[in-house]
C-alpha cells in the first residue's frame, strides 16, 4: 500500500466552499465521474485536513 500526502495552499475566499458543504454537493451530484476519477487513480480514500499556519490564538 502506497501513502501519498500532498499539501496545498487554499486560495483566499475558497475554504468557504468547503465550510458550506458546497463541495460535498457537488461530489454527491457527480459521484459516477468522482468514482471514475478515484479508480484511474487508484484511490480508494481521501481526506482532506485543514492546517493554519502563522496564527495567533
Amino acid at each position: 500500500m502506497n501513502v501519498e500526502l500532498t499539501r496545498f495552499r487554499v486560495k483566499k475566499g475558497k475554504s468557504e466552499r468547503v465550510d458550506e458543504d458546497e463541495w460535498l454537493k457537488f461530489l454527491n451530484e457527480n459521484m459516477k465521474d468522482v468514482l471514475v476519477t478515484l479508480e484511474g487513480e487508484r484511490m480508494f480514500v481521501e481526506t482532506i485536513f485543514r492546517e493554519h499556519l502563522n496564527q495567533l490564538t
